[in-house]
């Protein structure tokens, strides 16, 4: 038992290495220069002991994307963990995908240059059901908590509107949004001086749209982004240098205490 549990962990080192080595050459040479004798090259085993892991490249960019959406569910589990009101937990799994994009932008950009039909097609259908299962899971905590609203009351959807299609419209402003810093044309030319701001002002002017309270108005949202940061994702912050000196001093006090 003892060999068989080594040959896994060697086993999964080895895909480790094959995925890190072909995630630099995607990212440096994009889809077309990434090539299996490339990694092969790159990590010393042949290409036949690269096919024992992965049927194509196609597969190996699937995989570097399922293990970045990987990442990003659970922050976006942590996320959903947030004690407040429904709309302040729904802001938290926004800073969630916020910290993600900016801490994991290569990761991010991995699937941006990914997400094409020719890599769609070619793919292994088990991995493409892993992606299917990670997407599912992070729409499935989004839609619960708007179901929750809709239950506690602080939110009332009338038809044609359903969870899904405000989970819906809020993915497509913070994809996108955060997806436009990666085009060709950025932002900055198209009169968006600060995409994260657009951003968040979008979702927050969608969930006063949709009537789900308590709306902008009734709620400091700025001090409730701190409060998510400080308590749910201090150490990401800190990395990014976005966390009040007020929240800083805080944390610096709880350790202590401790």
């Amino acid at each position: 038992m003892e060999t068989a549990a080594r040959r896994q962990r060697d086993l999964r080192q080895r895909e480790t290495l094959f995925l890190d080595r072909a995630r630099k050459f995607l990212l440096s040479h994009g889809y077309h220069g990434l090539t299996m004798d490339r990694i092969a090259q790159a990590t010393g085993y042949s290409r036949g002991t690269i096919y024992q892991h992965f049927r194509s490249k196609e597969d190996i960019i699937v995989a570097l994307i399922n293990r970045g959406m990987a990442q990003r569910l659970s922050m976006i589990e942590r996320a959903a963990g947030f004690q407040g009101r429904t709309r302040e937990r729904m802001q938290a799994v926004g800073e969630a995908v916020d910290l993600f994009m900016r801490l994991y932008r290569d990761d991010a950009r991995v699937a941006y240059l990914g997400n094409a039909e020719a890599v769609m097609q070619k793919a292994s259908e088990a991995s493409l059901n892993t992606m299917k299962g990670l997407l599912h899971q992070t729409t499935a905590i989004a839609t619960g908590i708007v179901r929750e609203a809709i239950e506690v009351g602080d939110l009332t959807l009338k038809p044609p509107a359903t969870p899904e299609i405000l989970i819906f419209n809020l993915w497509a402003i913070t994809e996108e949004g955060h997806a436009s810093g990666m085009m060709w044309t950025p932002p900055s030319e198209l009169g968006v001086s600060n995409p994260l701001d657009a951003v968040i002002n979008g979702c927050e002017m969608l969930c006063d749209g949709y009537g789900w309270r308590p709306l902008s108005h009734e709620c400091n949202y700025s001090a409730a982004r701190q409060r998510i940061l400080g308590e749910i994702f201090p150490e990401e912050s800190r990395k990014l240098g976005i966390l009040d000196a007020d929240w800083r001093g805080r944390r610096k006090n709880r350790v202590v205490s401790n």
